[in-house]
């Protein structure tokens, strides 16, 4: 179910948890002082796949600037499925696995109504822009890490 609420540009985004591969818990707030880009998507998702080449670019573009982070929280996947996708794919960024939609409670916290949803976080945790089309995030990135 969709949740009844979303999360509006200005907003705080909310300080969830996860776990990445390496079994270590990391929050939101870990990635302060940084613009976060914030990919929820999920393997089984044909629309997250497609997208994943503008994803990376994303990646590529802006990885080496110290101000940027990006991390994909994976939803509606066992670790399995997520994990043997990883390792066909290079995904060089930070990935967590939420598990099964039935654990995934981070979705429902971030106001996640389809799949993928890309989240722009700035420095301070608020919300700076959310949606579902990556090739307009590029600009939105390059002006914001200009401000820096």
């Amino acid at each position: 179910p969709s949740p009844a609420y979303a999360l509006n540009a200005g907003q705080p985004v909310p300080d969830v948890t996860f776990q990445t591969p390496d079994g270590h818990m990391h929050r939101l707030s870990d990635y302060r002082g940084k613009l976060l880009f914030l990919d929820v998507w999920g393997t089984w998702c044909g629309v997250c796949i497609h997208d994943l080449p503008n994803v990376k670019a994303i990646h590529d573009t802006f990885a080496a600037n110290p101000h940027f982070a990006m991390l994909s929280l994976s939803a509606g996947d066992t670790p399995q499925v997520w994990q043997q996708f990883l390792h066909q794919h290079d995904l060089p960024w930070t990935q967590a696995c939420l598990g099964p939609f039935d654990q995934a409670w981070q979705t429902k916290v971030l106001c996640v109504n389809g799949y993928p949803t890309y989240l722009l976080i700035s420095p301070d945790g608020t919300l700076l822009a959310e949606g579902f089309q990556s090739t307009l995030l590029p600009p939105v990135i390059k002006t914001n890490l200009e401000k820096k």
